[in-house]
């Protein structure tokens, strides 16, 4: 697969591997979990908190 990134989004990317001794594509997974898990999160808070609607 191939990604194009702005070029503000490719030097942080840059740093952050460098920083992490990890490769940019490690740094892509991480990041792209991170943002799974937090999806994860809100999707099962919103299932699991009672809308007020209902009285909760």
């Amino acid at each position: 697969m191939t990604v194009r990134l702005p070029v503000e989004v490719a030097e942080y990317l840059k740093d952050q591997a460098r920083r992490n001794s990890t490769s940019r594509n490690a740094e892509v997974i991480r990041a792209v979990r991170e943002r799974m898990s937090v999806a994860e999160t809100a999707r099962v808070g919103a299932i699991s908190t009672p809308s007020r609607a209902s009285g909760g």
